[in-house]
């Protein structure tokens, strides 16, 4: 099994867990994802994957999401 954490910094993504939060505590394919704060001024995403391929794809998907939501950040 293959697991890792993102920390995500609330100051610089202000909301970011209601857009993860959809996509959080589900399974997507063989990963599993999940999403916990640590007080307020983080945000925690693991992803567990059972092997290397699914660990890549889970982690391809994510970075997209964080560049695309950052991208509006920017714009707005």
């Amino acid at each position: 099994m293959y697991e890792v954490e993102l920390r995500i910094s609330e100051e610089e993504m202000p909301g970011i867990d209601a857009i993860l939060l959809p996509d959080m505590g589900t399974e997507v394919g063989r990963s599993k994802v999940s999403l916990r704060r640590d007080g307020g001024e983080s945000i925690y995403v693991s992803l567990r994957c059972p092997d290397r391929s699914s660990l890549r794809a889970s982690l391809g998907m994510l970075t997209r999401l964080l560049i695309t939501v950052k991208r509006v950040y920017e714009e707005v």
